[in-house]
């Protein structure tokens, strides 16, 4: 749901996947959509990774050419994502809008804190249905691979619901305690 140009909530439940239920939803959505996108995400914090321990998750995304920083805010309900369109990027300059440096400044973190903790290349499939978005994500970063289905939806119960019904549908077992992308990626690129 989008506040105004720069924020919005969303509502998602995701699990991770097998190669062979990743080939098997792929290969049936697939018919669905021509949203397939190649997406790389630079994550960045502190090097006592303070962002992610407080829940929150600095990105740049580059999604098919498009670069767009963000910060996400987890809540149990929903997460806050701060957006900031920019048009280039530098290795040296991480060009944070107001909105991101005040969250940042929340925390006592400054902007000279921050460095890149990791970085991970997704070829994404989504299909939109109804109020909600199914999406199908291949993961790469360090020597993994791993594969996940995310849903998208106006409520995490909606969300919830329609996980379940593929889920059914295509036997497998939802994650329970999912580990998000993010933090599958910092913490593997840190340790």
């Amino acid at each position: 749901m989008k506040v105004n140009d720069n924020i919005s909530f969303e509502y998602e439940e995701r699990s991770m996947l097998s190669k062979t239920d990743y080939d098997v939803l792929v290969s049936d959505y697939s018919k669905l959509t021509n949203d397939k996108l190649s997406i790389t995400n630079i994550y960045f914090d502190t090097k006592d990774l303070i962002l992610t321990k407080s829940g929150m998750v600095l990105r740049l995304r580059n999604s098919n050419g498009q670069l767009e920083i963000t910060l996400k805010i987890k809540d149990k309900h929903f997460d806050k994502e701060i957006n900031h369109p920019i048009s280039s990027f530098s290795d040296n300059i991480l060009p944070l809008n107001k909105p991101i440096l005040n969250e940042l400044k929340q925390l006592n973190v400054n902007i000279s804190d921050i460095l890149e903790v990791g970085k991970i290349k997704t070829n994404r499939i989504e299909i939109k249905m109804n109020e909600s978005l199914i999406v199908l994500d291949q993961n790469e970063f360090l020597n993994t691979i791993d594969y996940n289905i995310e849903i998208e939806s106006s409520s995490r119960e909606k969300a919830k619901l329609l996980l379940q019904e593929i889920a059914n549908k295509y036997k497998f077992e939802i994650t329970k305690n999912y580990i998000s992308k993010s933090r599958r990626v910092i913490y593997s690129c840190n340790q």
